[in-house]
C-alpha cells in the first residue's frame, strides 16, 4: 500500500527576469483587482498635476515650487501602493496618504528629480531659443541629461518605497536601480517609452490622467524594478508550491 501523499509545501524562489509583457500583464491584473484603492490615490496625484498646469499660467514660480516640493508626496504614495501590491501585501488607501512615514525619501527624491528637471528643462528652452549652434549643443546636452534623470528615476522610485527595502540606504537603491536598467537596456528603454507614450496620451484624455495613468505606470515599473532588483540580489521572494 502506498503511503499518504506528501504534504504540499510552499517555498521561496528567486524571481525570473522581468519582461515587458510580464510587467504590463501583471500591472493590468493588479489594477483590475485593486482599482478601488488605486483610483482615489491617482485622483489625488492628478489634482496636484492639474493644479501645477494651472499655476504655470497664473503663477509660474508657485507652480514650480508645488512641482518640486508637493508632487513627490502623492507620487510616492502611488509607488508605495504599487510596491505593496507587488509584494502581495494587503493595502488600503491610507497607505498612499501616510506621507509622514516616507516623507524624507519622497522629499529627497522629489527635490533631486524635480529640481534637475526644472534646471535642465530651462536650459533646453534657453538653448533652443538662442539661434546659436553653441546654444543648440547646450540644449541637446541638457535634453539628454533630462532623459537620463527620468530613466533612472523610473526604476528608483519603486525600490525606494519597496517595504522589504525600507531600511536600506537610498544611495544603495539608486545603484541597484541603475543595474536594473542596464541589465537589459533596450528592454528597459522600450518599457519606459511605452509607458511614457501612455502618460502623454493621458494628458489629452484628462479623465485617464486623473484616474488611471500614474497608478498603472507605478504598477508596471514596480513589477519590473522590484523583481529585477530581487533577481540581481538573488533574493528569494517568489512563492512556489512543491
Amino acid at each position: 500500500m502506498s503511503g499518504p501523499p506528501a504534504p504540499v509545501k510552499d517555498e521561496l524562489a528567486v524571481p525570473s527576469a522581468p519582461t515587458i509583457g510580464s510587467s504590463l500583464r501583471a500591472a493590468l491584473t493588479a489594477f483590475y483587482y485593486n482599482s478601488w484603492r488605486l483610483v482615489p490615490a491617482n485622483i489625488v496625484w492628478g489634482v496636484v498635476v492639474l493644479a501645477i498646469l494651472a499655476l504655470a499660467f497664473v503663477a509660474p514660480l508657485i507652480g514650480l515650487l508645488v512641482f518640486v516640493f508637493v508632487l513627490p508626496f502623492p507620487t510616492a504614495g502611488l509607488f508605495r501602493l504599487a510596491a505593496l501590491i507587488v509584494r502581495g501585501e494587503p493595502i488600503a488607501l491610507s497607505d498612499a496618504l501616510a506621507w509622514r512615514s516616507f516623507a524624507r525619501r519622497a522629499l529627497g527624491a522629489g527635490v533631486i528629480v524635480g529640481g534637475s528637471t526644472v534646471v535642465l528643462g530651462f536650459n533646453v528652452v534657453v538653448g533652443l531659443n538662442s539661434l546659436d549652434p553653441v546654444g543648440w549643443g547646450f540644449a541637446t546636452a541638457a535634453f539628454w541629461g533630462l532623459a537620463v534623470i527620468w530613466l533612472v528615476a523610473a526604476s528608483t522610485w519603486p525600490l525606494l518605497f519597496d517595504p522589504l527595502r525600507a531600511g536600506e540606504p537610498a544611495t544603495a537603491l539608486v545603484r541597484l536601480a541603475l543595474i536594473v536598467a542596464l541589465v537589459n537596456p533596450l528592454r528597459y528603454l522600450i518599457l519606459v517609452l511605452l509607458l511614457g507614450v501612455f502618460m502623454f496620451v493621458s494628458t489629452i484624455l484628462a479623465v485617464a490622467l486623473l484616474t488611471v495613468s500614474a497608478a498603472f505606470f507605478a504598477l508596471a515599473m514596480s513589477e519590473y524594478a522590484i523583481h529585477g532588483g530581487d533577481r540581481i540580489e538573488r533574493r528569494r521572494t517568489i512563492v512556489v508550491t512543491s
